[in-house]
């Protein structure tokens, strides 16, 4: 699932601007100045760390992973991304 995840921060497509939970996520990541290649790409990494949560991992696993999967994080950018990912889309792991 991570190496889903490193696929989709650095895959680029177009497509329409995202609104609601979406936006509201971009806008967050955009705050804390963690950058990214592709909306549509980033949106669906931020859900999937809802996913890894669903399957049972904790957040210091998905830091971790998220890490190992993109050595540019840092730890507090991969806690970072891990926490605007959960607010987004799945606020019940917070």
């Amino acid at each position: 699932m991570i190496g889903t995840i490193t696929a989709m921060l650095l895959a680029t497509s177009a497509h329409a601007d995202p609104a609601g939970d979406d936006a509201n996520f971009l806008r967050s990541l955009d705050r804390l100045g963690i950058t990214y290649q592709s909306p549509d790409s980033v949106i669906a990494s931020g859900r999937a760390v809802c996913q890894l949560l669903d399957e049972g991992k904790t957040q210091k696993d998905i830091v971790q992973q998220l890490r190992q999967a993109n050595p540019g994080f840092t730890l507090n950018s991969a806690k970072n991304f891990t926490v605007v990912a959960a607010t987004a889309y799945c606020p019940q792991y917070l």
